[in-house]
């Protein structure tokens, strides 16, 4: 499988997301959610994960409300 083939258009999208709103965007509006609902992810996978996250709370230095909400199966 291609994982990269799943996570770069996130990555891209948040780069866009960056410059597009972001850096044009008064602080008090600046607000997101990043919602995981993952049944299963592999070793790759947990990497892009860290990136995306990584990248996201970089964000939060430009004035981004971040709140990460991450589900997951108690049993597992």
């Amino acid at each position: 499988e291609d994982v990269a083939a799943t996570y770069m258009p996130v990555i891209n999208y948040l780069k866009d997301y960056e410059l597009n709103y972001i850096d044009n965007t008064e602080i008090s509006e600046k607000s997101l959610t990043l919602s995981l609902k993952m049944k299963y992810f592999n070793s790759s996978s947990s990497k892009y994960l860290l990136d995306i996250i990584i990248f996201l709370i970089s964000l939060t230095k430009k004035g981004l409300n971040l709140k990460i909400e991450w589900y997951y199966d108690k049993n597992n």
